[in-house]
């Protein structure tokens, strides 16, 4: 027969619940600002306002911290990643290959041929 150490038992039990407790209550702070009908696949914010996210089919942005969204440009082809070198100068690299390129601070993107 094994014998169990109770307290150690006690303590883990503690300790799982006050990390389910501290999880649930971090988790209060979030709230939906917006919804999107395509799954985001990379989201870049350049600045506390301004931000840029990439679905399947297009490049959207954001000046207002992420309320609304508008879209920039569509897409041949879905992009993964979406990156700034400065304010300016930035990159949506895609599947296949695919790249894309702003150099006016993501208001218009142009595909790169690679």
């Amino acid at each position: 027969m094994k014998k169990y150490n109770l307290t150690l038992e006690l303590f883990y039990l503690f300790l799982v619940s006050f990390i389910l407790h501290k999880s649930i209550i971090a988790q209060e702070g979030w709230q939906l600002i917006s919804s999107f009908s395509e799954i985001v696949t990379s989201i870049y914010f350049l600045d506390t306002n301004t931000g840029f996210a990439s679905t399947a089919t297009s490049i959207i942005k954001t000046t207002d911290v992420g309320y609304n969204w508008n879209l920039v440009t569509n897409t041949s082809s879905s992009i993964n990643r979406i990156y700034f070198y400065n304010n300016n100068l930035g990159f949506a690299i895609g599947s296949d290959g695919v790249l894309y390129r702003t150099i006016n601070g993501g208001n218009n993107w142009n595909l790169i041929p690679t």
